[in-house]
């Protein structure tokens, strides 16, 4: 394993060290290397750790066999959230009218997130949301935006601040009087080491030259996945399970319409920044 792919795992688990305290930690694990990483770097900070997986109407998938199995040999826990949909729409629509969500994934994550709080928790859950963006794959970057370590720090710093999900972490953390944390995003050694790697670097194979998405978190967990060969993608985990067939029903149906959403909350969002900028430019005023 390379220096900078160490980095990643003990930069993770000082963080990890550093803010819990509580010896148990849950991860919403979806079956993918963002929340397998997470769940590795727990393990490396000395804390039990606990897989949260879903299911929906009692029906088993391969993604829950899959973190069963790497469950009992990593020696971790699993707590199995079972999901009824006979309510669906409305459970989807009661997230969107709390959290500001744009995306379809993102919508996914929080509703899975928000029933993994929905029961008593041994200690705070860890989300793996929010990677994509600070690897340049979330669909605000296009490919103007990758080709220059300038360009690519300035997009990824216009995307962080236009993104809420630490903003819907909190609330629904607030609303379910439960304890999350969004490593990849709000813990200091992780985030700086992704902010300290251009695009190239964080998705390019520096030994082959080809494109390898994420490949720091592939070559930190390489003997893992080579020797277990159980961990996937997100997406696998959302087609599995059904979630992401019953979503797509609920948009071919435009119950919910997600271009109008993003229009207004980009308005609102604009909205903010000038007047966070407003703010700071009258601060910087009264000080002269």
């Amino acid at each position: 394993m390379f220096l900078h792919q160490r980095m990643l795992i003990e930069s993770l688990a000082e963080d990890l060290k550093e803010r819990i305290g509580a010896d148990t930690v849950g991860v919403l694990y979806l079956g993918d290397l963002d929340s397998f990483l997470i769940a590795l770097s727990a393990s490396r900070a000395n804390k039990n750790v606990t897989l949260y997986v879903f299911e929906l109407d009692q029906q088993s998938s391969d993604y829950v066999v899959k973190a069963y199995k790497i469950a009992n040999q990593l020696n971790w826990s699993v707590c199995k959230v079972e999901i009824k949909t006979e309510k669906f729409l409305s459970q989807i629509r009661g997230i969107l009218s709390s959290l500001e969500l744009t995306q379809k994934a993102d919508l996914m994550h929080f509703f899975v997130l928000a029933k993994c709080l929905s029961g008593p928790a041994e200690g705070p859950i860890l989300s793996g949301i929010g990677l994509n963006i600070l690897c340049g794959l979330s669909k605000e970057y296009k490919s103007i935006d990758t080709c220059s370590s300038f360009l690519f720090r300035s997009k990824r710093l216009e995307v962080l601040d236009r993104d809420s999900s630490l903003q819907s972490i909190e609330k629904l953390g607030e609303e379910l009087g439960g304890v999350i944390y969004a490593p990849y995003l709000s813990f200091r050694r992780t985030t700086e080491y992704f902010m300290e790697r251009d695009w190239r670097e964080l998705n390019v194979d520096g030994k082959s030259g080809r494109v390898m998405i994420k490949v720091s978190l592939r070559h930190a967990c390489h003997s893992r996945i080579k020797e277990r060969g159980l961990v996937v993608t997100q997406t696998n985990a959302f087609k599995a399970s059904g979630l992401d067939k019953l979503m797509n029903e609920i948009l071919r149906s435009k119950a919910v319409n997600f271009n109008s959403r993003r229009r207004l909350i980009e308005l609102l969002m604009d909205w903010r920044l000038r007047r966070m900028e407003s703010q700071r430019l009258a601060l910087k005023s009264d000080s002269v």
